[in-house]
C-alpha cells in the first residue's frame, strides 16, 4: 500500500493533470456503479459496463479540458477575494456560481447526445434539476 501511495504522490508531483484526470475518471465510474447498483438496483447481471466506461471517459476528458480552466478561475477568485474566512468562502462561492458555473455546466447538455439521443430539449427530465436548469439556462432553449 505504501508503494502505491508513493507512486501516486510522484504522479501528482510530476503529472498533476494526468493524476487529476485519473481521479475524476475513477470517481465518475464509481458514481455510475453506485447509481446502477444502489439506486437503480440492477444487480451484477444487469450492470451496464459500457455505461460505466463511458462515464469514466467523460470524467477523464472533462478534467483534461476543464482542469486548467477551473484552476485558473480559482486563482482569479483568490486574487479577487483574498483571505480564508467563512465570509470569504461564501463570497467566492457566490462569484463561482454566478460567473463560472453557467459556462462549466454546459457539458451536461452533451451527456444525452453521448447516450445516442438525438434531441432532448423540452423533454421531461432532460435537465436534472431546476437549479441546474437556471444555472445552465437549459430550460429557456427553444424547441421549435
Amino acid at each position: 500500500m505504501a508503494a502505491s501511495w508513493g507512486r501516486w504522490a510522484r504522479l501528482l508531483r510530476w503529472r498533476r493533470g494526468a493524476a487529476q484526470a485519473v481521479t475524476a475518471g475513477t470517481l465518475m465510474g464509481a458514481g455510475d456503479v453506485i447509481a446502477q447498483q444502489l439506486v437503480e438496483q440492477r444487480g451484477l447481471h444487469g450492470h451496464q459496463g459500457h455505461r460505466t466506461l463511458k462515464m469514466m471517459a467523460i470524467g477523464f476528458c472533462f478534467v483534461l479540458w476543464q482542469g486548467p480552466v477551473v484552476g485558473g478561475w480559482y486563482r482569479v477568485l483568490d486574487r479577487l477575494v483574498p483571505g480564508n474566512t467563512k465570509v470569504v468562502a461564501v463570497k467566492k462561492m457566490m462569484l463561482d456560481q454566478a460567473g463560472c458555473c453557467p459556462v462549466r455546466c454546459h457539458h451536461l447538455e452533451l451527456l444525452p447526445l453521448l447516450e445516442g439521443k438525438s434531441d432532448v430539449r423540452g423533454q421531461p427530465g432532460a435537465v436534472p434539476s431546476p437549479a441546474l436548469a437556471d444555472a445552465c439556462d437549459c430550460s429557456s432553449s427553444d424547441t421549435g
